[in-house]
């Protein structure tokens, strides 16, 4: 058994909005959570640096359980952040890091940038530990989010000078300044996970039909439910993502952000849907956990990950609003083209402002991101029906037999 190790953390959300710094600054080999615990470490230590501030009073209490001890070092060995700020020339490749120190360097870093190069502004200061902090802004932030120091005209010309730098990144930006402000940290988070759902200890299969609009879910719903029937299962069809007063509700807040107003209700819209989810649940899915063999989505909670990566990046807080969602035995991801999902919705009366190449695109890559997981299934949604419907109920007729076996 291992006694003690030093652990450099991996980079922060800095690298998130600019993954070229991923090459620029590297990280040497370090091992993850999950082998340190595998091989028995009995104290991680982190570094003094924003990053290990960052994550003590969060991974602290969740390895306490496991007899592992948690604290922060005098260790001189660097982080990412010490790294990235010790750059010698600042200058590498197509690449050009510019320190952002006050209002004044600011404003001008974006004149000053090279159109050639990609420029790449952080801010280089970060409070001491030692001072008091009245801010909500994790340390995790760092070069990302310069905190409560400075004042609205600080932020004002930051946001400015994003936008005139990367205009395809503005809106990631904000997202990501929007979850700061907030007191998120959404570093902890990614780094350390969350604690597993429990799930019921006996309970009808959960199955999901996912896609894009237009990729075919409801067809393909209608002769699953027709398979499941046919062998005698009592089967329960819901659809958690709907239409009605809520969908009507938050059609109408999206459309009042239209030309970046009222840009407030472009969180709001995200909760509204979600709550009507968890209230779909507790009047209509839950009361058929007792009298049902299988539970059939067309759409499942998925749905809700993909749009809060669409339309807003990151989340916080949707994963437990919708925690009364069990795990998916399994997903068929209808993994359809954006062409094709389009000319099947051409003829639709009514139109979202999703059903346009852009967010349905945004909407395909986070799916894609998600089908990575055990549980979910890729069917092309370009094959044949037939064959896809056939190894849907193949998959089908497996989980049924070990469900069977238990």
């Amino acid at each position: 058994m291992s006694d003690a190790v030093a652990w450099d953390p991996p980079p922060p959300p800095l690298a998130w909005l600019f993954p070229e710094l991923l090459d620029l600054v590297a990280q040497p080999p370090t091992e993850s959570l999950d082998a340190l615990m595998a091989r028995g470490v009995t104290t991680i230590a982190l570094p003094r640096s924003p990053l290990g501030r960052s994550l003590l009073p969060t991974l602290r209490p969740r390895l306490r359980a496991r007899g592992v001890r948690v604290a922060l070092t005098d260790d001189a060995t660097p982080d990412w952040t010490d790294r990235l700020a010790a750059h010698a020339t600042h200058e590498t490749g197509a690449v050009t890091l510019r320190p952002l120190t006050t209002l004044a360097s600011v404003r001008t870093a974006a004149d000053d940038a090279d159109r050639a190069r990609l420029t790449i502004p952080y801010f280089a200061t970060w409070p001491s530990p030692d001072a008091d902090a009245t801010s909500r802004v994790a340390p995790s932030w760092w070069g990302l989010v310069h905190g409560d120091a400075h004042d609205a005209a600080f932020r004002t010309a930051t946001r400015a000078l994003i936008a005139r730098l990367h205009p395809d990144r503005y809106w990631h930006y904000v997202a990501l300044e929007n979850a700061a402000l907030a007191g998120f940290d959404d570093y902890a988070e990614a780094v350390a996970g969350r604690p597993p759902i429990a799930s019921r200890a006996v309970r009808p299969l959960v199955i999901g039909v996912e896609g894009i609009d237009g990729a075919g879910k409801s067809t393909h719903v209608a002769a699953i439910r027709r398979w499941l029937d046919a062998r005698g299962l009592r089967t329960a069809v819901h659809k958690i993502y709907r239409h009605g007063v809520f969908h009507d509700t938050v059609t109408d807040l999206t459309r009042r952000c239209a030309g970046e107003r009222n840009l407030h209700l472009w969180r709001t819209q995200r909760l509204v849907k979600a709550f009507d989810s968890v209230k779909y649940f507790a009047a209509h899915v839950e009361p058929d956990f007792a009298t049902h063999d299988v539970i059939l989505f067309d759409r499942y909670v998925d749905t809700h990950f993909a749009a809060a990566h669409g339309r807003y990046h990151r989340d916080p807080w949707l994963r437990e609003l919708l925690a009364v969602y069990p795990p998916a035995d399994r997903v068929y991801w209808l993994d359809a083209s954006i062409d094709d999902a389009l000319a099947a919705i051409a003829d639709r009366p009514a139109r979202t402002v999703d059903e346009n190449a852009y967010m349905l695109g945004r909407y395909h890559h986070a799916l894609a991101d998600r089908a990575r997981a055990r549980h979910v299934m890729r069917i092309d949604a370009r094959a044949p029906f037939d064959a896809n419907h056939g190894a849907i109920v193949d998959d089908l007729d497996t989980l049924l037999a070990e469900r069977r076996a238990r």
